[in-house]
């Protein structure tokens, strides 16, 4: 079962960048000539996912200027089911 669990995961990885490897490597850039014109690159997460923002945000050594949007509401601490909503709501 464990190395059917990682076949899938290789063929949906696989499906991804076949699909949006174009779309990544714009995003990529536009990113890159942000961060260069003195941009700042905001993240968002609701419940687990904010989780990303954490890891980006002020990292030892990190290069690039981030802007967590944490909104403590939206944390899994703060209650699952509204977290969810909240979710719906700000992401749409």
């Amino acid at each position: 079962m464990l190395k059917q669990y990682f076949k899938k995961l290789e063929e949906l990885l696989n499906t991804v960048e076949n699909a949006e490897i174009e779309n990544i490597k714009k995003a990529a850039v536009e990113i890159a000539r942000s961060i260069q014109q003195g941009g700042i690159v905001h993240v968002f997460g609701c419940g687990h996912s904010h989780i990303l923002g954490e890891e980006l945000f002020y990292r030892a050594g990190g290069l690039v200027p981030i802007s967590p949007l944490l909104i403590e509401d939206s944390m899994l601490y703060k209650g699952a089911v509204r977290s969810s909503q909240l979710e719906k709501e700000i992401i749409g």
